[in-house]
């Protein structure tokens, strides 16, 4: 059966898991940190499986690694298809970044050059998800703190290459495109007016924090007012694409982020 997902869901954390089990809250899908589950016990896994019963699902990961410069890990994609078989997730995502390098994971998500060469290796390895798992992949933009200096293209001419030379669909991360705007000093709205709307599949907001000079992508914290009205331009431009909240670190009651859900679900039913 082919499954989709509409409105603004939530990433399930370890600590609400047991409320939405008991509770089924009013949301309309959840995405699971695939990374978390890949190597879980019974017990757990027949968490996920009940979760999978009441509510679509999408997987979102961060050990994939599609820009490291060696092979994809056949262990790491070995898992990953074997939850998807498990859990059947409308989407599986991970990022524009690379992580590991041999057999050394660095725990981040390290950008990459905006190259042509890069660009290709990129497409090859999203190739190779696809093909393993006969699904449409999502590539996530990530926050950066730093750029290339040999970079031959904008991240978003980059981002919309990689989608269009694999077939791949994009999670836009909108704060990811604040944040990076507000460190490398461009323009977020021209980043948003250039994506190509057919591609963007999913949406994610989050909150940031200022240290220093710097916008960090903490998800520790509520959407900014900024970052809401990109969102709203960007629904005005892409239509009504499924939105997810994430909060990773000082993760509040579960009601809080039900309302930041909400609160995306009230731009969501203007259009």
């Amino acid at each position: 059966m082919v499954l989709t997902i509409q409105g603004a869901g939530l990433g399930l954390r370890s600590c609400h898991e047991d409320f939405v089990l008991a509770e089924c809250p009013a949301i309309p899908w959840f995405e699971i940190l695939t990374d978390n589950y890949l190597r879980q016990a019974p017990p757990a896994m027949a968490k996920l499986e009940k979760l999978r019963a009441d509510y679509p699902l999408t997987f979102h990961g961060v050990g994939l690694s599609v820009g490291s410069a060696g092979p994809l890990s056949p262990e790491y994609l070995q898992q990953l298809m074997a939850l998807q078989k498990r859990l059947n997730p409308v989407y599986i995502s991970d990022h524009l970044s690379w992580s590991f390098h041999s057999d050394h994971y660095l725990n981040e998500l390290l950008p990459l050059p905006f190259n042509e060469s890069t660009l290709n290796h990129v497409v090859h390895h999203i190739n190779h998800i696809q093909e393993a798992t006969q699904q449409c992949f999502l590539i996530e933009n990530v926050s950066s703190y730093l750029a290339f200096c040999d970079n031959e293209m904008p991240e978003w001419v980059f981002l919309n290459q990689v989608a269009k030379r694999s077939g791949c669909g994009i999670l836009l991360d909108i704060n990811n495109v604040f944040v990076n705007a507000c460190n490398h000093h461009f323009s977020a709205v021209d980043y948003l007016m250039a994506i190509t709307p057919t591609a963007v599949k999913e949406i994610h907001l989050a909150g940031h924090e200022y240290v220093n000079n710097t916008v960090i992508d903490t998800h520790s914290c509520a959407i900014i007012p900024s970052v809401w009205q990109l969102y709203e331009l960007a629904l005005q431009r892409f239509g009504p694409v499924p939105t997810l909240i994430e909060w990773d670190n000082n993760i509040p009651e579960f009601s809080v982020l039900a309302k930041e859900a909400q609160q995306a679900q009230h731009y969501l039913d203007q259009l």
